[in-house]
Protein backbone atom coordinates (compact mmCIF):
# COMPACT_ATOMS: atom_id res chain seq x y z
CA UNK A 1 0.00 0.00 0.00
CA UNK A 2 3.09 2.42 0.94
CA UNK A 3 4.33 1.51 -2.61
CA UNK A 4 0.99 2.16 -4.25
CA UNK A 5 0.66 5.46 -2.37
CA UNK A 6 4.29 6.65 -2.94
CA UNK A 7 3.83 5.49 -7.14
CA UNK A 8 0.56 6.76 -7.94
CA UNK A 9 0.11 8.85 -11.30
CA UNK A 10 -3.40 9.86 -10.76
CA UNK A 11 -5.65 10.26 -8.12
CA UNK A 12 -6.28 7.24 -5.74
CA UNK A 13 -8.95 5.50 -4.22
CA UNK A 14 -7.96 2.79 -1.06
CA UNK A 15 -10.97 0.41 -0.17
CA UNK A 16 -10.42 -0.89 3.35
CA UNK A 17 -13.13 -2.89 5.49
CA UNK A 18 -13.18 -0.19 8.32
CA UNK A 19 -12.75 3.55 8.80
CA UNK A 20 -9.98 4.99 9.44
CA UNK A 21 -11.10 7.84 12.01
CA UNK A 22 -13.29 5.84 13.90
CA UNK A 23 -14.11 4.68 17.83
CA UNK A 24 -11.41 2.55 19.70
CA UNK A 25 -13.21 -0.43 19.05
CA UNK A 26 -13.28 -3.62 21.61
CA UNK A 27 -10.91 -6.05 22.17
CA UNK A 28 -12.94 -8.63 20.10
CA UNK A 29 -13.37 -5.98 17.23
CA UNK A 30 -10.56 -3.36 17.59
CA UNK A 31 -10.70 -0.91 15.17
CA UNK A 32 -7.14 0.35 12.86
CA UNK A 33 -6.03 2.55 15.73
CA UNK A 34 -5.55 -0.68 18.11
CA UNK A 35 -2.30 -1.52 15.77
CA UNK A 36 -0.42 1.55 15.85
CA UNK A 37 2.75 1.28 14.26
CA UNK A 38 0.48 -0.10 10.88
CA UNK A 39 -1.53 2.47 11.59
CA UNK A 40 0.80 5.14 11.30
CA UNK A 41 2.37 3.62 8.33
CA UNK A 42 -0.71 3.56 6.90
CA UNK A 43 -1.70 7.73 7.54
CA UNK A 44 1.36 8.41 6.62
CA UNK A 45 1.38 6.86 2.79
CA UNK A 46 -1.38 8.69 2.65
CA UNK A 47 -0.13 11.79 3.67
CA UNK A 48 2.88 11.66 1.54
CA UNK A 49 1.07 10.38 -1.53
CA UNK A 50 1.57 12.78 -4.73
CA UNK A 51 -2.21 12.67 -5.50
CA UNK A 52 -5.18 12.95 -3.30
CA UNK A 53 -6.84 9.58 -2.18
CA UNK A 54 -10.39 8.95 -1.38
CA UNK A 55 -10.76 6.27 1.23
CA UNK A 56 -13.84 4.05 0.58
CA UNK A 57 -14.63 1.81 3.62
CA UNK A 58 -17.61 0.16 5.86
CA UNK A 59 -18.14 -1.73 8.93
CA UNK A 60 -19.55 1.14 11.08
CA UNK A 61 -23.48 0.86 11.14
CA UNK A 62 -23.76 4.57 9.71
CA UNK A 63 -22.57 5.83 6.76
CA UNK A 64 -20.70 9.08 6.35
CA UNK A 65 -18.23 11.12 4.35
CA UNK A 66 -15.78 13.14 6.14
CA UNK A 67 -12.88 15.20 5.12
CA UNK A 68 -9.63 13.97 7.80
CA UNK A 69 -6.91 15.86 8.46
CA UNK A 70 -3.48 13.39 8.29
CA UNK A 71 -0.67 15.12 9.06
CA UNK A 72 -1.95 18.83 7.38
CA UNK A 73 -3.22 16.97 4.30
CA UNK A 74 -7.26 16.38 3.85
CA UNK A 75 -7.98 13.01 2.46
CA UNK A 76 -11.61 12.44 2.43
CA UNK A 77 -13.14 9.39 3.64
CA UNK A 78 -16.42 7.24 2.34
CA UNK A 79 -18.18 5.08 4.55
CA UNK A 80 -21.12 3.07 3.22
CA UNK A 81 -22.69 0.85 5.77
CA UNK A 82 -24.86 -1.28 6.26
CA UNK A 83 -26.99 -2.45 3.39
CA UNK A 84 -29.31 -4.28 5.93
CA UNK A 85 -28.36 -3.40 9.66
CA UNK A 86 -28.43 -6.77 11.93
CA UNK A 87 -31.03 -5.75 14.70
CA UNK A 88 -29.76 -6.01 18.54
CA UNK A 89 -29.49 -8.94 20.44
CA UNK A 90 -32.25 -7.17 23.01
CA UNK A 91 -34.35 -6.08 19.54
CA UNK A 92 -34.13 -9.61 18.30
CA UNK A 93 -35.04 -11.32 21.25
CA UNK A 94 -38.05 -9.15 21.10
CA UNK A 95 -38.71 -9.99 17.96
CA UNK A 96 -38.85 -13.63 18.52
CA UNK A 97 -41.01 -13.60 21.26
CA UNK A 98 -43.61 -10.96 20.92
CA UNK A 99 -42.94 -10.80 16.61
CA UNK A 100 -43.74 -7.77 14.89
CA UNK A 101 -41.55 -5.55 12.78
CA UNK A 102 -37.62 -5.28 12.92
CA UNK A 103 -37.03 -2.39 11.76
CA UNK A 104 -34.25 -0.47 13.42
CA UNK A 105 -34.83 3.81 14.43
CA UNK A 106 -31.79 5.88 13.35
CA UNK A 107 -29.30 6.88 15.53
CA UNK A 108 -27.07 9.43 16.66
CA UNK A 109 -23.61 9.16 14.47
CA UNK A 110 -20.81 8.95 16.80
CA UNK A 111 -17.60 9.86 15.67
CA UNK A 112 -14.35 11.01 17.33
CA UNK A 113 -12.77 14.27 16.59
CA UNK A 114 -9.13 12.55 16.43
CA UNK A 115 -7.57 9.29 17.47
CA UNK A 116 -4.19 9.41 19.16
CA UNK A 117 -1.21 7.42 16.87
CA UNK A 118 2.11 7.26 17.26
CA UNK A 119 4.78 8.55 15.80
CA UNK A 120 4.11 12.22 17.08
CA UNK A 121 4.53 13.60 13.47
CA UNK A 122 1.47 11.43 12.04
CA UNK A 123 -1.91 13.06 13.17
CA UNK A 124 -5.08 12.38 12.13
CA UNK A 125 -8.48 14.36 13.14
CA UNK A 126 -11.72 15.55 11.40
CA UNK A 127 -11.23 18.51 9.26
CA UNK A 128 -15.10 18.43 8.35
CA UNK A 129 -18.26 16.79 8.78
CA UNK A 130 -19.65 16.69 5.36
CA UNK A 131 -22.44 14.55 5.47
CA UNK A 132 -24.02 11.54 6.31
CA UNK A 133 -27.17 8.91 7.13
CA UNK A 134 -27.71 7.04 10.23
CA UNK A 135 -30.52 5.33 8.02
CA UNK A 136 -30.45 1.42 9.22
CA UNK A 137 -30.70 0.41 5.55
CA UNK A 138 -28.50 2.42 2.88
CA UNK A 139 -25.99 2.02 0.29
CA UNK A 140 -23.62 4.57 -1.64
CA UNK A 141 -23.78 5.23 -5.47
CA UNK A 142 -20.29 6.70 -6.41
CA UNK A 143 -19.68 8.58 -9.44
CA UNK A 144 -16.73 9.28 -10.79
CA UNK A 145 -15.16 11.77 -13.73
CA UNK A 146 -12.03 12.92 -14.92
CA UNK A 147 -12.28 16.69 -15.40
CA UNK A 148 -9.05 18.09 -16.60
CA UNK A 149 -6.60 16.64 -14.63
CA UNK A 150 -8.82 15.66 -11.55
CA UNK A 151 -11.66 13.17 -10.40
CA UNK A 152 -14.91 15.07 -9.77
CA UNK A 153 -16.46 12.20 -7.41
CA UNK A 154 -20.28 12.40 -6.55
CA UNK A 155 -21.66 10.53 -3.67
CA UNK A 156 -25.35 9.51 -2.84
CA UNK A 157 -26.56 7.61 0.23
CA UNK A 158 -29.88 5.65 -0.71
CA UNK A 159 -32.25 3.97 2.15
CA UNK A 160 -33.86 1.12 0.46
CA UNK A 161 -36.25 0.74 2.82
CA UNK A 162 -37.82 4.25 3.35
CA UNK A 163 -39.54 7.54 1.80
CA UNK A 164 -37.09 9.43 2.90
CA UNK A 165 -33.49 9.16 3.82
CA UNK A 166 -32.62 10.43 7.51
CA UNK A 167 -29.26 12.51 6.89
CA UNK A 168 -27.02 14.58 9.58
CA UNK A 169 -25.77 17.34 9.98
CA UNK A 170 -23.20 18.92 12.53
CA UNK A 171 -24.22 19.80 15.38
CA UNK A 172 -23.98 23.44 16.39
CA UNK A 173 -23.09 22.47 19.59
CA UNK A 174 -19.57 21.42 18.78
CA UNK A 175 -20.91 17.54 20.03
CA UNK A 176 -20.78 15.86 16.40
CA UNK A 177 -23.01 15.29 14.18
CA UNK A 178 -26.81 15.00 15.15
CA UNK A 179 -29.58 13.55 13.33
CA UNK A 180 -32.12 15.45 11.08
CA UNK A 181 -34.84 13.98 8.01
CA UNK A 182 -33.86 15.92 5.01
CA UNK A 183 -33.86 14.71 1.26
CA UNK A 184 -30.99 14.31 -0.48
CA UNK A 185 -28.29 13.04 1.12
CA UNK A 186 -25.20 13.38 -1.18
CA UNK A 187 -22.19 15.08 -1.87
CA UNK A 188 -19.44 16.00 -4.33
CA UNK A 189 -15.81 16.39 -4.24
CA UNK A 190 -12.37 16.75 -6.09
CA UNK A 191 -9.29 14.67 -6.10
CA UNK A 192 -6.45 16.32 -7.61
CA UNK A 193 -2.60 16.53 -7.73
CA UNK A 194 -1.35 17.39 -4.43
CA UNK A 195 1.36 20.90 -4.12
Amino acid sequence: MEEWARTLTAPGMLVVSQPLLSPKGSVIEPSYSAFKADYARILSALRDAPFDIAVLAGDLHTSRVLELDIGGRLVTEVVSSPMVRVPSFVKNLLHRVFGGAEDQEPEVIDIPMTVDVPPDDVDIGCAEYVMGTAAPNTFALLNARAVGNDIVVEVEFVDHAADRLAHSEPDRGGRGPRVALGLPCSARFRLGRRT
